[in-house]
């Protein structure tokens, strides 16, 4: 509290981040989250643009591997969730390498992120949704659609079409 004092009666800029409001900070104590609150609040969303989420990964990399560009052009392009998750892609890219004894190569990132984007280059057709609930449930396509409301094709089923 004291430094934050003699900053702020110094009319210095002080800037705090956190994935948090302070009040949401437990370990916070009041009075401080108070002096924090005096200033402007602000929610930074995730990094807006493919630019700013590249340079971020350029700068953030916590790994002492070699990351080419078109590794961390691909990661920028298809992971546009926070800095956070920038930086556990950083950390699981390499823990996979090292296990696996790789080099980093756009091939190689694209096979380990896969689980991170399934499903991306795949759009799902409504036909194949209903599909997949017509033989879960052994149901006729004609029943799915009708406007009975038969113990067969319960809200349940119609449901799991949704």
């Amino acid at each position: 509290m004291h430094t934050f004092n003699a900053l702020y009666d110094s009319s210095k800029r002080i800037i705090f981040a956190s994935d948090a409001h302070p009040k949401q900070i437990s370990q916070l104590k009041e009075n401080l989250a108070s002096r924090f609150m005096s200033g402007m609040v602000a929610r930074i969303e995730r990094p807006p643009e493919y630019a700013t989420r590249l340079l971020i990964l350029r700068r953030r990399r916590r790994s002492t591997m070699y990351f080419p560009e078109e590794a961390l052009e691909y990661i920028a392009e298809k992971f546009d969730d926070s800095v956070r998750g920038g930086e556990r892609l950083d950390v699981t890219l390499t823990a996979h390498a090292r296990f696996n004894d790789r080099k980093i190569d756009i091939a190689f990132v694209k096979d380990v992120l896969k689980e991170f984007f399934y499903g991306d280059d795949k759009v799902v057709k409504v036909e194949e949704i209903e599909g997949a609930v017509l033989r879960h449930f052994n149901i006729s396509r004609s029943d799915l659609h009708s406007s009975r409301k038969a113990k067969t094709v319960s809200f349940r089923v119609r449901y799991a079409c949704i």
